[in-house]
C-alpha cells in the first residue's frame, strides 16, 4: 500500500516546527537532508543511532547488542533519549528516528507532556534501489570501521527496515503531516524537494 501523505498544517510563524523527523532507509541521504535543514535552522540534528553508538562506545551491552543486530531502540530507550533532547521551546531535527510504531508511540507522549504535538512533521526519503543502498553502505563501512557496517548488519538493517518503513511511516501520518521525498537523484535535487515541503509546512 501506498503511504497516504497529510495535508500540510498551518503552523504559527513564531512557533513553526518543533520536531522534524527524517525518515529512510539506510544510505538514502537522510543525515545530509537533517544536517542541512539543521544547519539551515540553527537548531541541533539528533540521532538516536549516534546515541546508542556512544553507550555502545562506553561499554553498555544492551546498546552493543541493539548496533550489531541492526534493531531499533526499544520504547524505554527511545523515551530517555527524546527526552534528554527536546523541550517546547526549542527546534530539532531527528535523523532517522522515529524506527517503529513502538517509537512514535513515544515521540507522541513525550510531545504531548512537553506541549508540542501540534508541531511536529515528518519527511520520509524514498525510491533508491536496494542494491544501490547496499553498495554505499559497504562503501560507508568500508570508509569509517563503524561497528554497525559488517556485511552481516548491513544485510539485516536493510531487511528489517525496510519492512518496517512504510508502517512507521503510515502509523506517523495517522498523528503528523508527512511528506515523501523522492530520494534517488542529485543531492541538489532532494534538498530543492525538502526545501518546498518544509516551506508547504510554514504558510502564514
Amino acid at each position: 500500500m501506498a503511504l497516504q501523505q497529510s495535508p500540510p498544517p498551518q503552523f504559527p510563524l513564531q512557533g513553526g516546527i518543533v520536531v522534524l523527523a527524517v525518515l529512510g532507509l539506510p544510505g538514502t541521504g537522510k543525515s545530509t537532508q537533517a544536517a542541512a535543514l539543521a544547519n539551515e535552522w540553527g537548531c541541533p540534528v539528533l540521532s538516536g543511532g549516534q546515541w546508542l553508538r556512544d553507550r555502545a562506545a562506553s561499554g553498555d551491552l544492551d546498546s552493543q547488542h541493539v548496533m550489531q543486530a541492526g534493531l531499533p531502540m526499544s520504547p524505554d530507550d527511545y523515551r530517555r533519549f527524546l527526552e534528554e533532547s527536546t523541550t517546547r521551546d526549542t527546534t530539532v531535527v531527528l535523523d532517522g528516528s522515529p524506527r517503529s510504531v513502538g517509537q512514535v508511540a513515544v515521540l507522541r507522549d513525550v510531545a504531548q507532556a512537553r506541549g508540542f504535538q501540534e508541531r511536529v512533521a515528518g519527511l520520509v526519503l524514498r525510491g533508491v534501489p536496494l542494491a544501490a543502498l547496499s553498495r554505499r553502505l559497504v562503501d560507508r563501512g568500508t570508509r569509517s570501521g563503524r561497528m554497525d557496517d559488517s556485511d552481516v548488519v548491513i544485510a539485516q538493517r536493510l531487511a528489517v527496515q525496510s519492512a518496517d518503513l512504510d508502517i512507521t511511516a503510515r502509523e506517523f501520518g495517522q498523528v503528523w503531516p508527512v511528506r515523501v521525498i523522492q530520494a534517488n537523484g542529485p543531492v541538489s535535487d532532494i534538498s530543492r524537494s525538502v526545501a518546498e515541503a518544509v516551506k508547504s509546512w510554514l504558510v502564514p
